[in-house]
């Protein structure tokens, strides 16, 4: 396993995730992505440096690279997007290419790529969203804005012509073969990945302008609608609203939602509990600690299972909830530690395929506090074997756990053996971290 961070002048993480990469032999190397500078290093799992390459250009710290085809990677840095190819790394070093670069392109905001159509989706503000082949020299496929006349009517931009763009990040759906993009106006587009083609444009701006979308793979498209505590469920096909439901307070800024394998999707809330939801709308609710002190404030992970979900809650020195007008409003004092836990939101105590019982998951709660100065969680992340946990802080540091899913000791070295780990009692021992500095 070797683990890929971008340095940060500031000294600040601002994301983190795993990613699966494949090498030549079929090798599977996995890696983790953060907020980068100018140099882009790779770590072993130990904690040593595998290699390092100098970029040349400032990254975009808002948005993650994102694994493309077979041994590349994508990233944004500052208006181009850089290729970096890793290959074959028995036989040469890393290398970096500028796979879009053009001065007057203007500021990116967006970046996609689908392996199925072995494109690279670029959304450009106020210019529109331009599709790449990743190969043939970064060949443009098509483009669109967000106004356009299809059977002699005008779609997109119906109520603000004037300032009107594309401003989210693409989101592609494999299975539907879709692309969806959401415009200033509050309009969500749902895109042929193939064709500049609108399938169908929904007005959410009667809800808000600012939402998050996430696929679910199961003919639903879940939105997310931080300022209102929603989460709505839409139609693939027309883009109908089938349902709406109310959960807790957001982070608006960090938390999206998961889709396991049952198609439940699941979100945390500030008010300490993980909201899940059928597809048919039913919710429930799940909290492992006191809810009175803890918050959620980083995604949930799906498990390796697909069945079941990690969530992160923090526990806090002080924790407020006001109400003001039809918001709820959620304040609270620096924070003391985390536990974490692994829960099914379908089963409740059923097996699943892999024949873990909900008691079984349910062992993975641990305390975790990550060192002796105040610090607020960035982002977590999970890997593919549910054996690795990484977190990042805003002191600039960043932990890889060695965990067991199944409860008992784990079986994994790490390269600081002086650290102390604290153990919850309910089964699963935290070894020593990683740190992972740059």
């Amino acid at each position: 396993m070797q683990i890929c961070i971008c340095s940060v002048k500031r000294k600040e993480i601002l994301w983190a995730g795993f990613d699966k990469l494949e090498d030549e032999g079929d090798v599977i190397r996995r890696v983790l992505l953060l907020g980068c500078e100018r140099n882009f290093l790779a770590f072993e799992s130990n904690g040593s440096i595998a290699w390092k390459l100098h970029l040349a250009y400032t990254c975009n710290a808002s948005l993650p690279p994102v694994h493309g085809s077979r041994g590349k990677i994508f990233l944004v840095a500052e208006n181009r997007v850089l290729n970096i190819n890793f290959l074959d790394l028995e036989t040469s070093l890393p290398t970096k290419e500028v796979f879009f670069g053009q001065e007057d392109a203007g500021e990116i905001i967006g970046l996609a790529v689908s392996r199925l159509s072995s494109s690279v989706f670029i959304n450009h503000r106020n210019q529109g969203l331009f599709v790449y082949l990743i190969g043939g020299q970064g060949q443009l496929l098509w483009s669109i804005g967000p106004m356009t006349s299809q059977f002699g009517y005008r779609l997109g931009c119906r109520k603000d012509v004037t300032d009107c763009y594309f401003n989210s990040v693409p989101v592609i759906a494999q299975c539907e073969g879709s692309i969806y993009i959401s415009n200033t106006a509050g309009e969500l587009y749902s895109l042929s990945i193939r064709s500049p083609h609108f399938n169908w444009i929904q007005d959410l701006s009667s809800f808000d302008k600012d939402f998050t979308v996430t696929p679910g793979n199961n003919a639903h498209l879940y939105v997310t609608v931080p300022i209102k505590a929603l989460v709505l469920a839409l139609d693939v096909s027309t883009g109908n609203i089938l349902w709406q439901k109310s959960i807790g307070p957001l982070n608006a800024a960090a938390l999206v939602p998961v889709v396991d394998s049952k198609g439940w999707v699941s979100i945390g809330s500030l008010d300490g509990f993980l909201y899940s939801i059928s597809p048919t709308g039913d919710v429930k609710k799940f909290a492992k600690a006191s809810v009175l002190n803890h918050v959620i404030q980083v995604s949930p992970l799906l498990d390796c299972s697909g069945y079941a979900v990690y969530i992160s809650q923090a526990e806090m020195e002080g924790k407020f909830s006001r109400v003001i007008g039809e918001y709820n409003y959620v304040s609270a004092l620096r924070p003391k530690g985390a536990v974490f836990t692994l829960l099914v939101p379908a089963t409740r105590g059923e097996k699943t395929k892999d024949s873990r019982t909900q008691e079984q998951m349910n062992r993975g709660r641990v305390y975790n506090q990550r060192g002796f100065t105040n610090a607020v969680i960035r982002d977590i992340d999970l890997h593919d074997d549910s054996n690795w946990v990484v977190i990042s802080s805003s002191m600039g540091a960043n932990h890889l756990f060695a965990i067991n899913p199944f409860g008992g000791s784990v079986n994994f070295q790490t390269s600081d053996a002086s650290h102390t780990s604290k153990n919850s009692g309910l089964g699963v021992m935290m070894k020593s971290p990683v740190l992972l500095t740059t």
